[in-house]
């Protein structure tokens, strides 16, 4: 760690290792790997949330679609009845 701790922060030119992200990892080992890994996470979580969300959106418009179903349903048979 003492190679991260001894790293001048004043010499990361972001425009540099946006061009290379691995330019950084003689000087900081595995410095690529770990900001890869960590991309990755927030890039699994943000997924896991749409798909919640996309889950949630199914689930509702399938219960208002059986809401809708029914009632349909419950409507018919009362006209049903009134006309026999």
């Amino acid at each position: 760690m003492g190679k991260y701790s001894n790293f001048d922060l004043s010499t990361f030119d972001y425009s540099k290792y946006f061009e290379n992200h691995t330019l950084y990892d003689e000087v900081l080992p595995m410095f690529s790997s770990l900001i890869d890994a960590i991309l990755y996470e927030r890039y699994a979580n943000y997924l896991k949330c749409e798909i919640e969300k996309d889950r949630n959106k199914r689930n509702q418009e399938f219960f208002f679609n059986a809401i809708l179903q029914l009632s349909m349903i419950t409507s018919s048979q009362a006209s049903q009845k009134k006309n026999p």
